[in-house]
């Protein structure tokens, strides 16, 4: 905070500090740095050149930070604002990612959360945020693939294997739940 009272015309420091709220969950006050981040990445002399590629992620910070709103039409323009940084970021698996635990957590969306976090998945295959959303999504599509993995799963556990092990052997492209459902 103090660097940014020091720097108020720094990106990136605001960037830093905005995530840094991010991180701790205060984030209406994160919003409002990721405006000022937005606001300043548009002006000369607030960055240095080499550093302008930290700053092309804002607009989907931004938008993150408004879908844990507790006022709905903010909520809302968070997740349009992530859905445009998904056209133009098709290949962003965290975007991805943050619409669909968004579709999930926060707007009841199930459809979408599936087809977001699959999209998340097949960018990033060994994301385990991605897995841990994923799976209560495709889990309950197919009782023989929850059954068969419930079966599994004891199976490893019984055999002291851990459990980020066994996620991520069922999500595998080889055995994935994706060919169940």
């Amino acid at each position: 905070e103090s660097l940014v009272k020091r720097y108020p015309n720094d990106a990136i420091i605001r960037y830093g500090y905005a995530s840094t709220l991010a991180d701790q969950n205060k984030f209406e006050d994160a919003a409002g740095q990721w405006v000022e981040v937005l606001r300043l990445s548009k002006l000369p002399n607030t960055f240095e050149a080499r550093e302008g590629d930290t700053l092309l992620d804002a607009p989907m910070r931004y938008g993150v930070c408004l879908t844990f709103s507790d006022d709905e039409k903010t909520r809302e323009k968070g997740k349009a604002q992530l859905l445009e940084y998904a056209k133009a970021n098709p290949n962003d698996a965290r975007v991805w990612f943050h619409l669909g635990h968004s579709a999930l957590e926060i707007f009841d969306d199930p459809d979408h959360a599936k087809e977001w976090l699959e999209k998340a998945y097949n960018l990033d295959p060994s994301c385990e945020r991605t897995l841990r959303n994923l799976w209560p999504v495709l889990a309950p599509l197919c009782l023989g693939a929850w059954m068969f993995a419930r079966v599994g799963l004891g199976l490893l556990v019984a055999m002291g294997v851990g459990s980020g092990m066994i996620v991520a052997l069922l999500m595998t492209r080889h055995m994935s739940l994706f060919e169940f459902a």
